[in-house]
């Protein structure tokens, strides 16, 4: 998941990345790693229905797709910028 944050966030903060983009990279590896499961993995699954709706399930998909927009958004500005 690292990987997908490279790249500068013009005048977004002085860290040149979008914090909230972060603080969700951070929470998604945490859930990684208690559940033993890539955010991708773990999205196909639930989206299937072979995950429980359990609180944990439910705010990690969420999460997952939070930090699937922002990180979109955070690609085309920067394709605007280039």
């Amino acid at each position: 998941m690292d990987s997908h944050l490279r790249g500068n966030d013009v005048g977004t903060c002085k860290s040149g990345m979008h914090p909230a983009l972060i603080a969700l990279a951070k929470q998604l590896n945490t859930y990684e790693i208690q559940y033993h499961m890539d955010s991708a993995d773990f999205f196909i699954k639930y989206s299937q229905g072979e995950t429980s709706d359990d609180e944990d399930f439910v705010e990690w998909a969420g999460n997952h797709q939070h930090y699937l927009a922002l990180h979109q958004e955070l690609e085309n500005r920067l394709q605007n910028v280039a």
